[in-house]
């Protein structure tokens, strides 16, 4: 489901996703080391995950999760001011906001 062992005991097996990055600053881990990417990206703005990964291991993760893909952008387009990208196979994609 998350592509890699490592990456996918961390996610399962953590309880607290700021006490899992803060291991991580400390000590690398090739494969955990996804969380720290993700914290980045979280420190910065709200992600919303429309995905197969059950919704309590998206919100450990930091994420908000999608249930029904339609409803959650017809309810962020209806938000004045709000921008939002949609990112299909977001896991082999690197945005960087211009």
């Amino acid at each position: 489901m998350f592509g890699n062992g490592i990456f996918q005991y961390w996610v399962e097996t953590m309880k607290d996703r700021r006490h899992a990055v803060a291991k991580l600053q400390k000590q690398f881990v090739l494969g955990a080391h996804k969380l720290l990417h993700a914290d980045e990206i979280l420190q910065k703005q709200e992600v919303w995950l429309y995905s197969s990964v059950p919704s309590p291991l998206v919100e450990l993760l930091g994420f908000r999760p999608v249930n029904d893909f339609q409803e959650t952008v017809n309810q962020l387009a209806g938000h004045q001011g709000v921008s939002a990208a949609v990112i299909p196979y977001g896991a082999l994609t690197f945005p960087i906001k211009s």
